[in-house]
């Protein structure tokens, strides 16, 4: 039986530490072969063929490390600082967490290993992250005071005076599109599935971000089942909206702010997530990157996601891509709130008073 060193500890060839062991010990070798110039002679191709090499040997069939077009006068992977911190193995399938110490700050690798037939383990992905994986995203000493941001008689305020945009004419069906700058004519109304809110407290936010200073949306809708929409144009997601009363149309509309918000979203990773807030205060940040990694290597088509609860979160990509974009309660005749929507500004036009409105 051979063992394989990392972090001063020895692992036998029977382990999937072993292999991780191993895969991180041939990973810095060819890093450490590099002639590291970084300018137009650096050879890519060189590296890409030394890092495919490196992935054969450890990793399972198709699965990659993700390091083969890139490099780093800093390495990815090195056994002098990369010590394995947790194992969890169960029935052919194991979780490795290991820390790397750094000067600016740590990094986390996340490893999952599957078992072969013969006995010996193999890398199916690496997640890396820059906070401690089982931390929760949301630091319990916060909690009570984050819920406690949100109130059902919290008072609604008006949009942007430079937006007239129209839910109703966003969602209708059946309509068509007359705009140069639109090829798709009609948009299409898309049912994506039932919205669990177990406490009413939502929340909007990038899902690739980290979270700091978080706040939840101000209103607080009742906790239950509600339906969501979303509209499709130009091969884009134009608006995704909660319907809290399907038998109501709303016919005013106020911004979906946070306390100290605008009710308008920033997007750095082409996406928005409306979410229960309390089963985000649930969230560990592992579970976190797996639930936008899983999103975002699909077609980035809106769909659930089962954050603590089931379907407690809605994520979708955002329009056009990064940027901002606003959100809205919609209230009927007597000002009872009858849905939430985010507008992706994508079937809208400007006005030449410089009045954004829905076409």
């Amino acid at each position: 039986m051979s063992k394989e060193k990392m972090d001063n500890k020895f692992y036998s060839d029977d382990s999937p530490e072993y292999r991780i062991a191993s895969f991180v010990k041939d990973w810095y070798s060819c890093w450490g072969s590099v002639d590291q110039v970084h300018d137009d002679d650096f050879d890519f191709d060189h590296w890409n063929d030394m890092v495919q090499d490196v992935e054969g040997k450890h990793f399972v069939p198709g699965c990659l490390s993700g390091t083969r077009n890139s490099f780093s006068s800093i390495p990815d992977f090195d056994p002098s600082t990369e010590e394995i911190i947790s194992v969890q193995a169960s029935q052919g399938y194991a979780v490795i967490v290991s820390k790397i110490a750094k000067q600016a700050m740590d990094e986390y690798h996340v490893y999952d290993v599957i078992q072969q037939g013969d006995g010996s383990w193999l890398i199916k992905k690496i997640i890396t992250l820059l906070d401690p994986p089982e931390e929760l995203v949301i630091a319990p000493t916060e909690v009570d005071k984050i819920l406690a941001l949100a109130s059902e008689s919290a008072s609604l305020q008006l949009l942007d005076d430079k937006l007239e945009l129209d839910e109703n004419l966003l969602f209708k069906k059946g309509r068509k599109i007359l705009s140069s700058d639109i090829d798709d004519e009609t948009p299409e109304i898309s049912f994506i599935g039932n919205f669990h809110t177990p406490s009413g407290i939502l929340g909007i936010m990038d899902f690739g971000d980290s979270i700091y200073e978080f706040e939840p949306l101000e209103h607080r809708v009742k906790p239950g089942h509600y339906k969501v929409e979303a509209v499709m144009a130009d091969q884009r997601v134009g608006g995704i909206r909660i319907l809290f009363k399907d038998d109501k149309k709303a016919v005013k509309w106020y911004s979906a702010k946070t306390p100290k918000g605008n009710g308008i979203y920033g997007v750095d990773a082409g996406n928005l997530a409306i979410f229960d807030v309390s089963s985000l205060t649930q969230l560990n940040n592992l579970k976190k990157e797996r639930l936008f990694t899983q999103w975002s290597t699909s077609e980035g088509n809106p769909q659930l996601l089962n954050i603590h609860a089931h379907n407690d979160g809605i994520i979708t990509s955002s329009g056009y891509g990064d940027g901002a974009y606003p959100a809205f309660w919609g209230v009927d005749e007597n000002d009872n709130i009858v849905s939430l929507y985010i507008d992706f500004l994508v079937l809208v036009k400007e006005r030449k008073d410089g009045i954004l409105i829905t076409i």
